[in-house]
């Protein structure tokens, strides 16, 4: 479930660069997964803010 959806986000955020060259394409994509990533350690930053030790989230951010 969780890789169709991401394929249909793929899909639908980089079909614009079909027609561009593959270097274009693949640092397209690249971004993509980068802002993914960012998007899940923020959420996981404030999960672990607001259910977890504090020690732990001075540690993590420093």
């Amino acid at each position: 479930m969780v890789k169709q959806l991401l394929n249909k986000l793929q899909k639908n955020f980089l079909d614009q660069y079909k027609e561009d060259s593959f270097d274009l394409q693949k640092k397209m994509e690249y971004l993509f997964y980068f802002s993914q990533i960012g998007i899940i350690l923020f959420f996981g930053l404030i999960i672990l803010r607001v259910f977890g030790n504090s020690n732990i989230y001075f540690i993590t951010v420093r």
